[in-house]
């Protein structure tokens, strides 16, 4: 989702660094070929035939998918919603997905948190150090202090929602923005949020065949990261 922190690496009890999170990350995509992110969404309603509509067919199907395509990923993004509707069972659940998520592949929690104050705090400590995520996936909409102890971490990585495809985005998102076009706030904000942290805090931007019209790719600030949809279920 080795759990939370930015672009430069951590340095170790004994003075050497551990590889940072887009190190792993290239590391792997190199050896698998592939810049495959394998998102796990398992809706109980859509599973397929075979696999029971609750926790054990999520579970199940997930582990499915691990096992089928994770070997070809260059990382893995489990969507946390479909784990935590279960409650702690769903937690549970999750945790035992991750523990089988060999230690070479990236973890993706897709979360899509932020908050203020403490309850962020309490959301890094949550993803980072309870789940072991990667990185993660955050909502700037409350501003720089809800994202600021979850993109703090010099050894873990934030992807941070800049502009959404979904078809109902434009009803905040298109309001209007610095450069005068339809164009989130977020980008510039998230590459300041970067250099004053300096930690991973990239922004998220659609990949080209389900960008919105509105945001072309070249008005995406060129070192931030980007993260597109993820294929699986």
């Amino acid at each position: 989702m080795s759990p939370a922190a930015g672009p430069h690496a951590a340095a170790a009890p004994g003075g050497s660094a551990e590889p940072s999170y887009l190190g792993r990350l290239a590391t792997r995509s190199a050896a698998t070929g592939t810049v495959l992110c394998l998102g796990i969404d398992p809706d109980p309603e859509s599973l397929p035939a075979g696999f029971s509509h609750d926790l054990p067919g999520v579970e199940a199907f997930a582990r499915l998918l691990l096992e089928a395509a994770g070997p070809a990923a260059s990382a893995v993004k489990p969507n946390l919603a479909f784990f935590e509707a279960f409650g702690s069972a769903g937690i549970a659940a999750l945790e035992r997905l991750r523990a089988a998520i060999p230690g070479d592949l990236p973890v993706v929690i897709d979360a899509k948190r932020g908050d203020i104050g403490t309850t962020a705090a309490r959301q890094a400590a949550a993803l980072y150090d309870g789940l072991g995520a990667d990185a993660i996936t955050v909502s700037p909409y409350l501003g720089e202090e809800a994202i600021a102890p979850l993109i703090a971490r010099p050894d873990r990585f934030a992807y941070v929602l800049c502009r959404t495809s979904n078809p109902g985005a434009g009803e905040l998102q298109g309001l209007g923005s610095w450069s005068g076009r339809p164009h989130p706030r977020s980008s510039p904000r998230s590459a300041s949020w970067r250099r004053d942290w300096r930690s991973s805090c990239p922004a998220s931007a659609p990949r080209a065949e389900t960008r919105p019209p509105s945001l072309p790719m070249d008005g995406r600030p060129r070192h931030l990261s980007a993260l597109g949809p993820a294929a699986g279920s």
